[in-house]
């Protein structure tokens, strides 16, 4: 089996977020820039609206501890929450 990049993992993790997303009842619209603040605008059927940066669980390769992810200043000031996705790969 071929190892996958981090960009091909983070593209199963996006499409991981709006299939579970989309079965907890979510429209989902993905981000066409690669440089916006955020991967996924998922609106709730009650109209509350969330901006979403999805990252995978990962673990450092020395000690397996899980990496930790922050938001930047923009993501805050947007409201932009983080989504962890764990592939089990």
């Amino acid at each position: 089996m071929t190892k996958l990049s981090k960009a091909e993992i983070g593209t199963i993790s996006e499409h991981q977020a709006i299939i579970n997303l989309t079965k907890k009842g979510y429209m989902v619209a993905k981000s066409c820039s690669p440089q916006c603040s955020f991967d996924l605008v998922a609106v709730h059927p009650n109209g509350k609206i969330k901006l979403l940066d999805i990252k995978t669980k990962s673990f450092r390769k020395k000690n397996n501890y899980k990496i930790n992810r922050c938001l930047t200043e923009k993501q805050k000031q947007l409201g932009v929450k983080l989504l962890i996705v764990d592939l089990k790969i």
